[in-house]
């Protein structure tokens, strides 16, 4: 897993990007990789834009791929 700050995400495209001081530039992630409570949208019944994100602390897991 990684812990970064949420660097933006578009609760409408459902991805965002998550920089952190463990690696090098920006990295991409889909809602999906978000803990249930931050996801948010359609799929949890919460509006679209259920949680601000940008500049929030996140624990994402990662998957190769």
């Amino acid at each position: 897993s990684l812990i970064g700050m949420v660097a933006s995400f578009g609760s409408h495209k459902g991805f965002g990007f998550i920089s952190c001081d463990q690696v090098e530039g920006d990295i991409f992630f889909g809602k999906q990789a978000l803990p249930p409570e931050l996801q948010g949208g359609e799929d949890t019944g919460g509006p679209r834009d259920f949680f601000p994100l940008k500049g929030r602390t996140v624990q994402i897991e990662l998957k190769q791929g």
